[in-house]
C-alpha cells in the first residue's frame, strides 16, 4: 500500500497509509517571490533532496511597446504577451503566468497585496483542463483566487479567440480582500490541456483604461518547447540513495522521467489543478528497511513488537528534474514494488 500528498491547494489521499511530503514548502497557489521580469529568478531553497546541476526556470520578458507609456510583458513558456504601463510591476506567477500589478508585491505585507480603489491586479494563468468544460462553467469556477457568485457572464472575443467574460461578486472574505473580480476564460490554440484565465481586481476603478488597453492587447503565440532535464537519472538516483542510505539500508532503487500529468494518469491519484501537467519529474522508488517518516509522526507497522521503532520498506521520491528539488513523497510499509511504476512510460534513453 501506498499514499501520497502532492503540493497545491488540491490533496487527494487514496488509502489508509500515513503519508508526508517532503517537497519544497512553497505554496504552488502563490506566486514565486523575487521572480521580477528582467530579472533572474532564484529556486526556492529547501532542505530536500538536490541535484548538483540546475537550471533556471524562464523569466518573463520586457520590452517597450507601440504605445507610449506601455511595456509589453510576454512568457516564453506560456505562449502570451500583453501591454502594461511601463511603472507596473509583472511578476512570474504560477502555471506559466504572470502576476501583474500597479504597485510594488514584494515586500508589501499581507494586506499590501490587495489593491485599492487606486490601485490594480491582473493574473494571468494557463489552467489546466483536464474536464472539458465550457467556457461559460470554467468562468463560475474562476481561477487561483477565491470565487462567489456570478454577477453576468458575457460573450467575447481575446486575442481573436472567443472568449468569456464573467463579474463576480466580493469574495466574501476579510477586508480588504472581500473585492469584485473580473475574468476572461479563452483557450489557447497551442495548447490541447489548457485554458487561459486572466484574473482582474478590482473590477472597477479608476485603472479600468489600463486594463482595457491590456486585454485589448493580449496576445497568443506557439510557446518555446517543453523543459528539459537537466538533472540525469544517475544524479536522481544518487541524490535518493544518499538520503535513503542515511535512514536505512537500500535494496533496489530506480528511476523514470514523466510528466506530472503522465505521473498522475499512470498513478491513479487524481488531478492538481495547481500543478503545470508538462512539468518533468523523475519519479525515484526504492526498496528496502528505512526509518519511518510519516505525516503526525511515528506509527507503527501491522508488524512491528510493541514499542519498536516504526520502518518503511518502500519510499518513491519525486524530484522536479529541472532543478532538483523535491516535488513529493509517498511511503508505505508492506515493500511491495508499485505496479504502477512499472507501467509509467520513461522519457530518458
Amino acid at each position: 500500500m501506498l499514499g501520497r500528498i502532492l503540493i497545491g491547494s488540491v490533496v487527494a489521499v487514496f488509502v489508509t497509509v500515513v503519508v508526508v511530503t517532503v517537497a519544497a514548502l512553497q505554496d504552488r497557489d502563490g506566486v514565486p517571490a523575487d521572480v521580477l521580469a528582467g530579472r533572474s529568478p532564484q529556486p526556492t531553497p529547501t532542505g530536500a533532496v538536490t541535484a548538483p546541476t540546475t537550471i533556471q526556470p524562464a523569466a518573463l520578458t520586457r520590452r517597450a511597446a507601440s504605445r507610449s507609456g506601455y511595456d509589453r510583458i510576454s512568457s516564453a513558456e506560456g505562449g502570451w504577451s500583453i501591454e502594461i504601463p511601463e511603472s507596473w510591476v509583472a511578476e512570474r506567477g504560477n502555471l506559466r503566468g504572470a502576476e501583474i500589478a500597479s504597485f510594488e508585491l514584494q515586500g508589501a505585507d499581507l494586506s499590501g497585496n490587495a489593491p485599492t480603489a487606486d490601485q490594480q491586479r491582473i493574473r494571468v494563468t494557463l489552467l489546466p483542463d483536464y474536464d472539458g468544460l465550457s467556457l461559460e462553467e470554467l468562468g463560475k469556477r474562476g481561477a487561483l483566487s477565491v470565487t462567489s457568485g456570478v454577477v453576468e457572464q458575457t460573450a467575447t472575443t481575446v486575442a481573436s479567440q472567443p472568449a468569456v467574460r464573467t463579474l463576480m461578486a466580493g469574495t466574501g472574505t476579510p477586508r480588504p480582500f472581500d473585492q469584485s473580480h473580473l475574468y476572461w476564460h479563452l483557450r489557447s490554440p497551442y495548447f490541447a490541456n489548457r485554458v487561459v484565465a486572466i484574473d482582474v481586481w478590482p473590477a472597477t476603478g479608476q485603472l479600468r483604461p489600463a486594463v482595457d488597453h491590456a486585454l485589448a492587447t493580449f496576445e497568443l503565440f506557439a510557446p518555446k518547447p517543453p523543459s528539459i532535464a537537466a538533472i540525469s537519472r544517475a544524479q536522481a538516483v544518487e541524490a535518493v540513495r544518499n538520503v535513503l542510505e542515511r535512514a536505512g539500508r537500500v535494496d533496489r532503487i530506480a528511476a523514470k522521467l514523466v510528466t506530472n500529468h503522465e505521473l498522475e494518469q499512470g498513478s491513479a491519484f487524481g488531478h492538481n489543478y495547481t500543478v503545470d501537467p508538462d512539468d518533468l519529474l523523475w519519479v525515484v522508488a526504492a526498496t528496502g528497511d528505512f526509518a519511518s517518516m510519516r505525516f503526525g509522526g511515528p506509527m507503527p507497522l501491522p508488524d512491528a513488537s510493541p514499542g519498536s521503532p516504526p520502518r518503511d520498506r518502500l519510499i518513491v521520491n519525486i524530484l522536479h528534474a529541472s532543478t532538483g528539488d523535491a516535488f513529493g513523497f509517498m511511503s508505505g510499509g508492506d515493500g511491495a514494488w508499485p505496479a504502477w511504476f512499472d507501467a509509467l512510460k520513461d522519457r530518458a534513453p
